[in-house]
């Protein structure tokens, strides 16, 4: 009777409340799988994707392409920081290339003129050396004659003399 229905109404709660549990720890297991991903997909977006294109524009950068442009320099986090610390590795890495041109150019300008015996011959050696360097169409090289007082075009670099432009000047 009494007892055994009572039994069984305790058992039948006991396994409706077993099932709730059940379902509840699988929308629990599920809300945190969504979660992860969702968490997961905010990391990537806001760390992993940045981190990926510094790493790009470092490799850019070490292999000496200077039109890599270094990107979140703005923002106020650590990939800012981060995006700043490399722009100033750029800078320093161009000032630097641009130092070692100006000096291979000193040194071949230099070995090039020791070797010129006249004024004649040292001005057209330093233009045809440094014109075509410094990408300039066109250079002259006046000297100072203090016997005459004069400027006179000693050599010239894709400068065409014209009957109407004087090759001296007098002071």
């Amino acid at each position: 009777g009494l007892v055994e229905r009572e039994l069984e109404d305790a058992r039948d709660k006991r396994n409706a409340l077993i099932d709730w549990l059940r379902n509840a720890t699988v929308l629990s297991a599920i809300f945190v799988c969504i979660a992860a991903l969702l968490a997961y997909a905010l990391l990537y977006h806001r760390i992993g994707s940045p981190l990926k294109r510094l790493a790009t524009t470092m490799e850019r950068l070490a292999d000496d392409d200077r039109s890599a442009t270094v990107p979140f320099q703005d923002r106020p986090d650590e990939i800012g920081a981060m995006s700043r610390s490399l722009l100033i590795f750029r800078n320093l890495s161009m000032e630097r290339s641009v130092d070692l041109q100006v000096r291979r150019l000193l040194t071949d300008l230099s070995q090039t003129i020791q070797q010129q015996k006249t004024l004649i011959d040292f001005a057209d050696a330093a233009l045809r050396t440094l014109a075509p360097r410094i990408k300039a169409g066109v250079g002259v090289f006046f000297a100072y004659d203090e016997q005459s007082r004069s400027l006179n075009l000693y050599a010239s670099y894709g400068y065409k003399e014209r009957r109407h432009v004087a090759t001296r000047y007098q002071l």
